[in-house]
């Protein structure tokens, strides 16, 4: 099972800010090779190879074992208010026989009870849905790429959104392991640039240069925002890079430093909790999400939280590796 999400993550906020259509869709987009379906996860979700040929369901409900979300969007749940005071409830016992027997008749039991209020909140019987968006030759290496999202399309302006949205990212999370938010009218296209990180590489200038061609275009930046990424790039640039790195994909935006061919730092401008350090492989890489990376080799990347020393942790990552 996946990690839920305890609150609606910001970078999901942050998409909502830059779609300007009401309607949006709550999906995520894998880009995944034949070597990768040796994963039980992908059987699982009745996703395979055979003979070459990519086999799916292109819809189905996720098994209520596996995980809560996925239990309450089969079976139901209740929403208690235990700050309320109790009422009473009439519960339905059944038939019973008048003496013992039902030869003399019957009647309903019924029993009412001091409770806790609460909601019944019905199966809500989302599915996820599986498209086949593109399969692609890249140096020999077969990739797949297959959109995931849930058939639920959710307007901004009803009163349950903020409801409605926080279960749709949490069933796809659990079910697939990454999630984002598009406009609902978008284009195989548009999901495919989002799979695309286009690096812009250049020599570094001056630091309000650099600093200009990474914050333009971000929308919604806090102070404290901007006060992160001038620090962490001022860090990166301390370290002598040769090369000065921004990338953009669909809505996300990433800056960072490259010290050789080999070996990149990055970051998200958007939000980031860490930095990522990647290797020889690190265009491959950079087209993945966050959570896409971290299921790949550890020798293949680095993830540094920033907290405590963590420059000087990077520090020593960046001599250990020139």
């Amino acid at each position: 099972m996946r990690k839920n999400f305890r609150k609606t993550p910001e970078f999901i906020l942050q998409q909502l800010d830059n779609i300007e259509s009401d309607d949006v869709t709550i999906a995520t987009i894998k880009k995944i090779t034949n070597d990768d379906f040796d994963n039980e996860f992908y059987s699982q979700i009745n996703l395979n190879l055979n003979n070459g040929e990519l086999n799916f369901i292109d819809e189905f409900v996720p098994l209520f074992t596996n995980g809560s979300f996925s239990r309450k969007n089969v079976k139901g749940y209740k929403i208690r208010y235990p700050d309320r005071p109790k009422v009473s409830k009439t519960y339905y016992l059944g038939e019973r026989a008048i003496f013992g027997d039902f030869n003399k008749g019957s009647f309903s039991l019924y029993v009412t009870r001091m409770v806790t209020p609460y909601d019944v909140i019905p199966p809500k019987e989302i599915s996820i849905c599986v498209e086949h968006l593109e399969t692609t030759d890249e140096d020999g290496v077969i990739f797949h790429s297959l959109k995931f999202s849930t058939n639920q399309i959710l307007n901004k302006n009803a009163n349950n959104f903020i409801e409605e949205l926080f279960f749709n990212i949490n069933l796809l999370q659990e079910n697939i392991g990454s999630v984002n938010v598009y406009n609902s009218n978008t284009s195989i296209d548009e999901y495919l640039q989002t799979l695309q990180l286009n690096w812009e590489i250049f020599p570094p200038g001056t630091m309000d240069q650099d600093l200009s061609k990474i914050t333009n275009g971000l929308r919604n930046i806090t102070p404290q925002r901007a006060n992160e990424i001038i620090d962490r790039y001022s860090f990166l640039r301390s370290e002598n890079p040769i090369q000065t790195i921004i990338g953009n994909s669909g809505m996300r935006r990433y800056f960072g430093v490259k010290f050789s061919e080999s070996l990149v730092a990055f970051e998200n401008s958007n939000y980031g909790n860490a930095l990522y350090i990647l290797f020889e492989n690190w265009r491959e890489l950079s087209r993945l999400s966050r959570l896409d990376i971290q299921n790949r080799p550890s020798d293949q990347f680095i993830r540094v939280e920033h907290r405590g020393n963590w420059k000087e942790k990077v520090k020593a990552i960046i001599k250990a590796k020139k």
